[in-house]
């Protein structure tokens, strides 16, 4: 049986963060010094002998015999060991990328059911065309985790994350605008219930996600989109938006595309807007198609963690790869 690894040992030089993958191997540069010593001892013996041989006269009745050049062939011996031991501890600078397929996603739909949603600009009406098509969005994602939270003024969280199809499907035909009491938009209300059920659930190796559905600004948060926007950068989770807004909607309440293209740009999903009936399946096929081809590629700083907000930059040279990123964490 192999054995594990050790812990790295990472340390910085000038400023520079350097790390040693295998720091165990240093042990070895022990060997090396007994060497160099043995070496020392060795060529100040032959040096003794040779005094006690010839005295004085040592160096004309023995030239060739200085310890000049032992002593520089023991040296380079000794340093081509020294490097040998170095290079087994793996040294590293920068930062390490490692691309593994994702397990799956935790994603809870955050679904807009206030009286606005009841226009029937979008047939049936918005409500009940976005139940439908999340409800086929359902047999889009095999294998994933789905909760639901239901929001008008206030945010309700319906359906905790669970694998269970028939249950999603029965919290989300209940959602009715009528029953909800107080009547608004909270969105930012709504997706921090929906950060709470994510962060609620365990999680192991999966990735998490939410999905905003709605039809208008945020009227009803005491929470500011720039105090949401910090939120989302300290938490690791993907937000994707689809935003009903059709010609005929009052502009004091229709959704406002460049808050929610700021909110999901950072996290790394992105907005969807459509204006008609038509365009809201391929909406959701569109976000459920990436939520399944989805790769995590990552990276392991080699500096500790100051709490401070890194920006993130990914450049692809092959064209046929699609690449969408956050645009920073705090670690």
């Amino acid at each position: 049986m192999d054995a594990a690894p050790g812990p790295a040992l990472s340390f910085s030089v000038l400023g520079e963060p350097l790390r040693l993958a295998e720091p165990g191997a240093l042990r070895l540069l022990w060997i090396v010094a007994a060497l160099a010593i043995a070496g020392a001892v060795a060529l100040a013996r032959r040096r003794a002998a040779l005094r006690e041989a010839a005295g004085a006269l040592a160096g004309r009745v023995a030239p060739g015999a200085n310890t000049a050049r032992p002593a520089l062939r023991v040296a380079l011996h000794c340093a081509s060991l020294a490097l040998l031991a170095l290079a087994l501890a793996r040294p590293q600078c920068g930062t390490a990328t490692e691309v593994t397929r994702r397990p799956g996603v935790d994603l809870v739909l955050v679904l807009d059911a206030s009286r606005s949603m009841l226009a029937r600009d979008v047939a049936p009406d918005r409500l009940e065309r976005s139940k439908l098509e999340l409800s086929a969005l359902l047999d889009a994602l095999p294998g994933h985790r789905i909760g639901l939270v239901a929001f008008a003024a206030s945010a309700y969280p319906l359906c905790p994350l669970t694998t269970d199809r028939a249950a999603v499907r029965l919290f989300l035909r209940g959602v009715d605008a009528k029953d909800l009491p107080s009547q608004g938009t909270a969105l930012a209300e709504a997706l921090r219930a929906a950060q709470e059920l994510l962060h609620g659930a365990e999680r192991g190796a999966r990735s998490r996600a939410l999905l905003l559905v709605s039809d208008g600004r945020d009227t009803a948060s005491d929470v500011t989109p720039a105090v949401l926007k910090q939120k989302l950068v300290r938490s690791d989770v993907f937000l994707y938006a689809i935003g009903i807004d059709t010609i005929d909607a009052r502009n004091s309440t229709r959704i406002n595309p460049f808050t929610l293209n700021e909110l999901t740009s950072q996290s790394g999903g992105y907005t969807e807007i459509i204006r008609s009936t038509a365009e809201l399946g391929p909406a959701t096929e569109r976000i459920a198609e990436e939520l399944n081809h989805q790769y995590l590629i990552g990276y392991t700083p080699l500096s500790h963690a100051d709490g401070k907000y890194h920006s993130v930059r990914v450049r692809v040279t092959n064209e046929a790869y699609k690449v969408r990123a956050r645009r920073g964490v705090v670690r």
